[in-house]
């Protein structure tokens, strides 16, 4: 039986956007997505921020849905190009939400 979480990193996770299961939804979500220019964007917004962002702050500001925008960040973190800050935020629905801080690598890559 397969784990609730278990996803397929052969995809090329993080360069390339995970997927839950090859042949399924997810996969072909994943390829749909633009990753690379929201990755992009993410850093561009996390340089200009230099106190750091939420993802749902990062989507806001560029205008993507933020659901869009939350894995981005994540694989950014995977490939070292942000961290994860000590603060947090409340998002819009109140709850806290990490801020992300752009790293050196990430600085390098803009």
């Amino acid at each position: 039986m397969k784990e609730q979480f278990d996803f397929d990193f052969r995809s090329g996770y993080p360069e390339e956007p995970g997927f839950k299961e090859a042949g399924g939804t997810s996969e072909e979500a994943a390829a749909r997505i633009n990753s690379h220019t929201l990755r992009a964007t993410a850093l561009h917004y996390l340089a200009i921020y230099e106190i750091g962002l939420t993802a749902d702050e990062i989507a806001a500001k560029a205008g993507v849905d933020k659901l869009a925008m939350r894995p981005r960040l994540s694989e950014l973190f995977a490939m070292g190009m942000v961290e994860k800050s000590t603060k947090v935020r409340n998002n819009r629905s109140g709850k806290s939400a990490r801020v992300w801080v752009i790293t050196q690598v990430g600085l390098d890559q803009i």
